[in-house]
């Protein structure tokens, strides 16, 4: 009986010590004001895309040491609404700004409304 309890608490630790270090969220860096300019620009003000409803997408990216953009994730409800936006953006460069660390992840929100 001592012993079934002690696996019990022993499991219980456990369970909480791995749950702990499986949930490594960092949090991304908001992106500066010229960084998100030259983003937009690279997206451009129209996605020829058929929507009845305004679409939320959440870009995550990097800067690499090239100053190129490096596409980690990129989440909405429109799968080819995803792919255009990687389209556009993966590996393009920008210009050099000094708020930028190269390799620190960013997390942009875009808003795409309906035609």
């Amino acid at each position: 009986m001592k012993s079934l309890v002690n696996t019990l608490i022993l499991s219980a630790c456990m369970f909480v010590s791995v749950a702990t270090f499986a949930n490594n969220d960092t949090p991304s860096k908001k992106v500066t004001s010229a960084l998100r300019t030259q983003i937009v620009n690279l997206i451009g003000s129209t996605i020829k895309l058929d929507t009845k409803e305004n679409l939320n997408v959440r870009v995550s990216f990097l800067v690499n040491n090239k100053n190129e953009i490096v596409i980690v994730d990129v989440i909405s409800k429109d799968e080819r609404l995803n792919k255009i936006i990687k389209n556009r953006l993966n590996n393009k460069k920008v210009a050099k700004t000094s708020n930028v660390k190269k390799q620190d992840i960013y997390m942009l929100p875009i808003k795409v409304n309906k035609k």
